[in-house]
């Protein structure tokens, strides 16, 4: 009995390292949205996914690409400019997403974005990552990060022509969900299930370690409600502003 109880526990902890492995490596996923409701599907990447075959990646049924260009007040990913440009020659709708970070003032960040996303025919807005994961550990107060993000808001808008649109973390909107955030659609995280909070959610990133043709490593995967126009409009339902 024991030596079959052993050889129980063996099996059952050899399905659950081959279940992990399928996951890291991108073949399992928790969720699985129905292309049917959401047919515009996209990726988001950095340097991290190093070199990109963005014909390859089109042709494996991706619409649109968020590319990060910077970071802060002071960081360019080094693989933005070339991102942009290949991105540029396929029918792949593009944006830029920038980090933001508690350690620095919006002017600041504001400044960077400018100085490093050109304004392009036909580009998506510019997307905010808002997240605690490589972050300063001095977080801003509500009302604080409300403020500022609504002059950098403003300054975004006004350079590029359409508000930012803010991703955020399940983390991160469970604690500055109450934050009087300034217009423009919320991209949410959520790699385990169908997001509920915020109700007007306008994309979905529902996986995190997905392969796509042309991408070497695991990359994200989104999925847009509704059309990409959609994203410039800033309506979001679940969300409060100013």
């Amino acid at each position: 009995m024991a030596f079959a109880g052993m050889k129980i526990v063996g099996l059952g902890l050899g399905v659950a390292a081959a279940l992990y492995a399928a996951f890291d490596q991108g073949l399992l996923r928790f969720n699985y949205p129905s292309s049917a409701e959401f047919p515009l599907r996209g990726v988001d990447v950095s340097h991290h996914q190093g070199a990109i075959d963005w014909g390859a990646v089109e042709a494996d049924g991706i619409r649109f690409a968020y590319i990060k260009a910077t970071e802060g007040g002071d960081f360019t990913d080094p693989a933005f400019a070339a991102n942009w440009a290949a991105v540029g020659a396929t029918r792949l709708a593009r944006g830029a997403y920038h980090f933001y970070t508690f350690c620095r003032p919006p002017e600041d960040q504001l400044k960077h974005i400018v100085a490093t996303v050109p304004v392009s025919a036909g580009m998506l807005p510019v997307a905010i990552d808002l997240e605690f994961g490589g972050n300063c550990t001095r977080a801003p107060s509500v009302e604080q990060l409300g403020a500022d993000l609504a002059r950098l808001s403003a300054g975004v808008a006004e350079h590029y022509g359409s508000r930012p649109v803010f991703y955020m973390t399940g983390e991160f909107y469970e604690r500055y969900g109450a934050a009087r955030f300034p217009p423009g659609a919320v991209w949410i995280r959520d790699v385990f299930w169908r997001p509920a909070r915020p109700a007007g959610w306008k994309i979905w990133q529902f996986a995190n370690r997905a392969r796509v043709a042309g991408i070497p490593v695991a990359v994200d995967l989104n999925v847009v409600r509704g059309e990409l126009a959609g994203l410039s409009l800033g309506a979001n339902s679940g969300m409060k502003y100013h």
